[in-house]
């Protein structure tokens, strides 16, 4: 996807730090703009009765920075190609449910970035591919 930029390559490895290692933003050794990058892409934890409510402004905060939702449709990508290793059906109905939702704004808001222009194309063919698979299988 011609991606060489050090802030997208640390924050894809780092996006998942804050939610599943117990570390704080604070801690990563990164420059403040990768820090932001992982703070956005750090999502509370849900629940049942507050899940809509978190969700909405977490992509909300994703779709106000390109590199975040670039690397946000990057980690959709990867999790659907993976989701099927592990997850409930419940959960796995629930991902396609949420990507249908969120990921549509996502891609335009990479697309419309210039130089993300083909790993937008090249993502939304591989989410919606894979949303198709699970459809049909589900």
């Amino acid at each position: 996807m011609d991606i060489v930029e050090d802030e997208i390559i640390a924050a894809c490895m780092l996006h998942d730090v804050i939610e599943d290692c117990g570390r704080k933003l604070e801690d990563l050794p990164v420059n403040d703009e990768t820090r932001e990058l992982v703070r956005l892409l750090t999502c509370e934890k849900t629940t049942d009765a507050n899940r809509d409510r978190i969700l909405q402004s977490y992509y909300e905060g994703i779709l106000g920075n390109p590199k975040a939702a670039l690397i946000k449709c990057m980690d959709r990508c990867n999790n659907l190609t993976t989701m099927s290793w592990g997850l409930s059906r419940d959960r796995i109905y629930r991902m396609i449910r949420e990507t249908e939702e969120y990921y549509p704004r996502l891609l335009n808001a990479v697309k419309a970035t210039p130089e993300y222009n083909s790993a937008a194309w090249l993502l939304k063919y591989q989410i919606e591919s894979m949303l198709d698979i699970y459809k049909r299988l589900m």
